[in-house]
């Protein structure tokens, strides 16, 4: 929690100083979200499958200079994976509920096209799973909760208005972790797809 106050301090301090500079939003959109496991690159134990999530919240666009802006974020995200064990083909479904901050960088190129890129704190508060139907209780589950992990999102956005607009983005988990409901503890990472809209009020 340490990490997420230090960066919202820097971004409300950066607010201040801009102040005039700044419009504030809404955005949602869905994702498409799975884990990737570099110590099973193979697959030969698990098969992950993305599957359908989304986000919702809101943002601060801040003019800095030129056609660069900074766009910081807060969004609730449900994310997860399928999973398929391929011993003995039990299949998994797994939903981890999110709030995330992605600290973007914006370059506005052409007349309404924009490219981001930036660090995203993610703060895991909730996480389900369930094997063949069989839903695991809370409590087995719990020692992964108020997790703190980071990732590295990279996207496109296209304005269709001033006050309208969409975005393609894809945000890769650098924190490793370990999946506490298998019989083999393997390390595993985020992959996330998002597509989103943006309204913007001012």
């Amino acid at each position: 929690m340490k990490k997420i106050a230090l960066v919202v301090l820097v971004v409300f301090s950066v607010q201040s100083l801009t102040a005039q500079n700044v419009s504030f939003g809404l955005k949602g959109g869905v994702n498409m979200s799975k884990f990737i496991s570099p110590s099973d690159p193979g697959g030969e134990y698990n098969m992950f499958k993305y599957k359908f999530g989304f986000q919702v919240g809101g943002f601060a666009e801040i003019k800095l200079k030129g056609n660069f802006y900074l766009q910081p974020e807060l969004l609730f995200s449900l994310q997860g994976t399928k999973q398929i064990n391929a011993i003995n083909r039990t299949y998994y479904n797994t939903n981890e509920f999110y709030f995330t901050l992605p600290l973007m960088f914006n370059y506005k190129f052409l007349e309404k096209y924009s490219a981001e890129l930036g660090p995203q704190i993610n703060y895991l508060f909730t996480i389900k799973q369930e094997e063949g139907g069989f839903k695991y209780p809370d409590d087995v589950l719990d020692e992964l909760l108020n997790e703190i992990n980071w990732g590295l999102a990279a996207g496109v956005k296209y304005d269709v208005s001033a006050t309208f607009g969409f975005g393609f983005r894809y945000i890769y988990g650098f924190d490793r972790k370990e999946d506490a409901t298998t019989a083999f503890l393997r390390e595993y990472k985020n992959s996330v797809f998002q597509l989103n809209l943006e309204y913007r009020f001012n």
